[in-house]
């Protein structure tokens, strides 16, 4: 295991970044390595994968053949400045405040 901070200087320096877990539902590593315009392959079973479909590659973690569809495509110099392309399109802020809004929202209606 490593720390956070040695994890994110890696992920600068990497070619991209895969993801196929079957328990990932909030897949933050994502978020890190689209920071770094990364381009990634991630489950489509996450609870992120609609939103960020449009900027990385979804795959079956079950299925072998689509996970080797997918590395396939970065493999090639077209697919991998077309993924580092949607990867750098991507753009999200959003506040601790907001997030605080959002689940004082939540609280308010389930009272």
């Amino acid at each position: 295991m490593i720390h956070k901070k040695e994890l994110l200087e890696r992920m600068k320096s990497c070619y991209a970044v895969i993801l196929p877990s079957l328990t990932e539902i909030s897949p933050n590593y994502i978020l890190d390595a689209l920071r770094f315009k990364k381009p990634f392959i991630m489950d489509k079973y996450s609870g992120f994968a609609e939103w960020l479909a449009p900027y990385g590659a979804l795959v079956d973690p079950l299925d072998e053949r689509d996970i080797t569809r997918a590395i396939d495509e970065l493999a090639t110099e077209e697919g991998y400045a077309r993924a580092c392309k949607r990867a750098g399109q991507f753009s999200f802020v959003r506040t601790y405040a907001q997030v605080a809004d959002d689940f004082l929202a939540l609280i308010k209606a389930s009272l």
